[in-house]
């Protein structure tokens, strides 16, 4: 039998002695043990073991991707400065190719901040923005109901502790 099958079987059978059994926990996990359940929680163990095992892969992979983006990114800059370079020292404003054109075009002067310090209290603007205070909605609640939130029944956390 497959052990997806398993799980499904084991969910139905769990969910039927909880409706017929509903406080008797000890005959539920002993007829649940009964039917397989070390061998489908050491199966699905595995498969996280597995599957964090490739996100901490897919991380190291993501990270020398990233580094080898900013030398081709790093390199891409060089060889333009390089074209920039040769086309200020001959003079030359445009020059053709069949596969290219380089030109030279005068820019804008752009702004450089050297110390904002200095900078005279009148180029400065207020800035204002409302955050939500979600732990004193949080509190409120608890007392009072608010229009536009209400708390919600939180689902247990699974803890996995390994050997």
């Amino acid at each position: 039998m497959r052990i997806d099958k398993k799980v499904v079987d084991l969910i139905a059978l769990a969910d039927q002695l909880s409706s017929e059994y509903p406080e008797d926990f000890d005959l539920i996990a002993d007829t649940l043990e009964g039917e397989g359940l070390d061998e489908i929680l050491g199966y699905l163990l595995d498969k996280i073991a597995d599957d964090e095992d490739m996100v901490i892969g897919l991380m190291n992979r993501e990270s020398e991707m990233r580094e080898r983006q900013k030398r081709l990114s790093k390199r891409i800059d060089h060889h333009r400065s390089t074209i920039q370079d040769i086309l200020e020292k001959t003079g030359l404003k445009k020059f053709e190719m069949a596969e290219a054109t380089f030109s030279l075009r005068e820019q804008s002067p752009k702004l450089v901040i050297d110390n904002e310090k200095e900078i005279p209290e009148g180029f400065f603007q207020e800035k204002v923005s409302y955050v939500l205070d979600k732990q004193m909605l949080k509190d409120e609640l608890a007392f009072h109901p608010v229009s536009g939130a209400h708390m919600a029944d939180a689902r247990p956390s699974l803890t996995i502790r390994r050997k």
